[in-house]
């Protein structure tokens, strides 16, 4: 919740016209889960990230009594922040973008990535899944909500325990060295109508990931995740999921061995675009 609200006044901040007063709805519920998060000491990037957009906010908008009430609580909060040399203080992580690569080699990028099934008896490096993890951040999400994790499964003794829960793996489960499940957290979504914002979420940041990978010499396999109990179940019970937490799907990662890769051929552009429709 408190993602979502800092996402929407930074709409607000930065929109055109930008009006007086906005925000007065939410305010007042931003500020009060702002500063329970603060005093968790809970996530450091969304401390330093709420500090900015609060301050910028209360900088610009217009005095209401709403307003104000939710200003005095906000610089008690900054106050008991600098008192413990809170993290607002640090610097933020996020950076301005620098060079931008060409787009053929995106799309060479792109084009090279395939279905890996079959790996060398090699482990993944866990520092290149960090690294690949810090591009699949910065993916869109549902009001900046990022209501996805990761769950990493890279000993043999645990693979052995988990992978044969992923379907339609029969002939390469043996071979896996690296197996990642992608969980959506429902929490982060309040009305029945978003309710598949975790599957879009997730997906795009997936993808993101998988091509991220595929750029330090990593291959991947997609795999479905399908709604079933008897898989849902056990897989909660191993990830210790409580019923609002959702697999969306799982990836294999691995260095690709010499085993012939599925062409799989893709439909054209113009099979998928379509201008002036109507």
């Amino acid at each position: 919740r408190v993602r979502r609200n800092l996402h929407r006044l930074e709409k607000g901040l930065t929109a055109r016209p930008r009006v007086s007063v906005f925000a007065e709805g939410y305010i007042g519920s931003t500020v009060s889960d702002f500063s329970r998060l603060a005093a968790a000491a809970g996530n450091a990037e969304t401390i330093v990230w709420g500090s900015e957009v609060l301050t910028h906010y209360f900088e610009i908008v217009s005095s209401t009594e709403c307003i104000d009430a939710a200003h005095r609580a906000y610089v008690q909060t900054q106050q008991q922040l600098e008192a413990r040399s809170a993290t607002v203080a640090e610097e933020s992580a996020r950076t301005e973008s620098g060079k931008l690569p060409d787009f053929d080699a995106f799309l060479a990028l792109c084009r090279h990535r395939k279905a890996t099934r079959y790996y060398w008896d090699e482990p993944v490096p866990r520092e290149l899944l960090k690294k690949a993890c810090s591009a699949a951040v910065e993916s869109p999400s549902a009001c900046n909500r990022q209501a996805f994790e990761i769950f990493v499964f890279d000993k043999k003794e645990k693979l052995d325990s988990i992978r044969d829960l992923s379907i339609g793996t029969g002939t390469f489960a043996h071979n896996m060295q690296c197996l990642l499940f992608v969980v959506g957290n429902l929490n982060a979504y309040g009305e029945e109508r978003d309710r598949h914002l975790i599957y879009i979420d997730g997906s795009l940041m997936s993808m993101s990931l998988g091509l991220a990978l595929e750029s330090l010499g990593l291959s991947t396999c997609y795999i479905n995740w399908p709604d079933l109990e008897e898989l849902e179940v056990p897989l909660a019970k191993v990830l210790g999921l409580p019923p609002t937490k959702k697999c969306i799907l799982c990836i294999s990662v691995g260095y690709a061995d010499d085993s012939p890769i599925p062409v799989s051929a893709k439909k054209s552009v113009d099979d998928v675009l379509h201008f002036d429709v109507g």
